[in-house]
């Protein structure tokens, strides 16, 4: 599977891709700590997964959720974040994140994760199961952006 990692932390993308070079069906395609660099990346290869923070030094990350669904880029996101906001989460799912999970889960539950979503190619987390999650009004929207 091929995968790209984006966060404005430089630390974390090496730590991940270094737990995740011992894996011998991955491939890192490339790896960004900027949203324009992430975006050129998932523009010009053949990506799966994008595995994303959501905060960065640029933005609160929805943007660059914003952008891939309106490029309809074939990507299957997976949010790695130290966010609690059930109400962010709920707006990430909204914008085609298919799992979330946060940076004080190890490294070995996000593999799992990335197993999860590369093997069902229909997976599909919603943040409660049962429900799905409520819609947001316009003001919420630039709320949550904000």
């Amino acid at each position: 599977m091929k995968i790209v990692l984006f966060d404005d932390h430089q630390f974390v993308i090496d730590s991940i891709a270094q737990f995740l070079a011992q894996k011998t069906d991955v491939e890192i395609v490339g790896t960004a700590t900027r949203k324009a660099a992430v975006l050129a990346i998932l523009c010009s290869n053949e990506v799966d997964i994008l595995i994303s923070d959501v905060l960065t030094d640029e933005e609160v990350g929805l943007g660059l959720f914003e952008e891939i669904k309106a490029k309809k880029l074939p990507i299957k996101v997976i949010v790695y974040s130290s966010i609690t906001s059930q109400f962010v989460k709920e707006f990430l799912y909204e914008y085609g994140v298919v799992a979330f999970l946060n940076k004080k889960e190890s490294l070995a539950k996000l593999w799992e994760t990335i197993q999860l979503v590369d093997l069902n190619k229909h997976y599909k987390v919603t943040v409660v199961e049962q429900e799905k999650p409520p819609k947001l009004t316009v003001k919420e929207q630039e709320i949550a952006k904000y």
